[in-house]
């Protein structure tokens, strides 16, 4: 299963909670983790639970 569907909804409800600076922080990551390559194998990657792995980690890890 590919966990940025579920990360693009949390995004959209915290923006509608007025949470914007960590709605933008989530897909900041998101796209940070996304252009490392780090892929779903439904759009060519080999990764599964690695993507939701580095995303936290991008997200902990650094001002994104």
């Amino acid at each position: 299963a590919n966990p940025v569907a579920t990360f693009w909804t949390a995004a959209q409800m915290l923006e509608h909670l007025g949470e914007s600076a960590v709605s933008v922080r989530l897909m900041n990551a998101v796209e940070s983790v996304t252009r490392e390559g780090v892929l779903t194998p439904d759009v060519g990657g080999t990764a599964t639970t690695e993507v939701t792995d580095a995303v936290c980690r991008t997200i902990r890890g650094s001002n994104v």
